[in-house]
């Protein structure tokens, strides 16, 4: 008999990739896969998430805004063909895995509004440039949301209802919701374009293109709970420290 492994008593060693960040096992084959396929993912988003010409040809009334070169900003929905709708989110995919967010159902997004039988409940913009993805929005249909007050210190109540200690993200907000309209759920811009004002543009054509032939108030605009950097460009698109709205997805 031959022995293949040797057992000193010792626990797997865990470690966490200097650029991707994920923490795996070396030693263990299925980790060690895992954490390749990631990283791989992981370069891939830096630059942006490769798009075939044949899904930015003919996109018609689902280009919402055009820029310098071959930027622009689509927004695919359930009335898109189905590789479209599959490219939209295999990178709202990649998107929720770098905010380490909830990975969002398939059946889910092409859905319906539950209230509005014909209207959808999402929509997801990405903005193209060069071939590549470099950044994306999901947009969701909401019915209200909850003020942000200004800022104490003192804990606060997040939108879940429950208390914490403050942090740059803390935000205390309203205990009555009010109207709004579209929610911003999730909001990605690759790492080698953020500070360019893609952020800002998609934002810009969520509200403007939400809703056919309506342009969405901003005070009827709601981001999701948001990290340190989801409240910092909430702050930077309203223009205001508080007074601007969340809600619970």
């Amino acid at each position: 008999l031959t022995q293949l492994t040797l057992d000193l008593g010792t626990k797997p060693v865990n470690v966490r990739c200097k650029l991707c960040r994920m923490e795996y096992i070396p030693s263990n084959q299925e980790d060690n896969a895992l954490h390749k396929k990631f990283h791989a993912q992981y370069l891939s988003s830096i630059s942006g998430i490769d798009v075939p010409r044949s899904f930015t040809e003919g996109l018609g009334d689902a280009i919402v805004w055009t820029g310098p070169g071959s930027a622009m900003v689509v927004a695919i929905r359930r009335k898109h063909k189905l590789a479209r709708r599959k490219l939209a989110f295999r990178c709202l995919a990649v998107a929720e895995q770098e905010l380490g967010a909830l990975t969002t159902r398939e059946d889910m997004l092409w859905s319906t509004d539950a209230d509005r039988a014909q209207q959808d409940r999402y929509a997801v913009f990405l903005y193209i440039q060069r071939q590549k993805c470099v950044g994306v929005c999901l947009a969701e249909r909401i019915r209200g949301a909850y003020v942000v007050l200004p800022r104490q210190d003192r804990p606060f109540q997040d939108v879940r209802g429950m208390s914490d200690v403050s942090s740059a993200a803390s935000i205390t907000i309203s205990t009555e919701s009010h109207a709004a309209i579209l929610g911003i759920s999730r909001i990605w811009i690759s790492p080698s374009h953020r500070r360019e004002g893609l952020a800002r543009r998609l934002l810009d054509s969520a509200r403007a293109d939400f809703l056919y032939g309506v342009s969405i108030p901003r005070d009827m605009v709601a981001f999701s709970q948001p990290t340190d950097s989801g409240a910092l460009l909430a702050r930077k698109w309203f223009g205001k420290e508080n007074g601007w709205s969340v809600y619970v997805e």
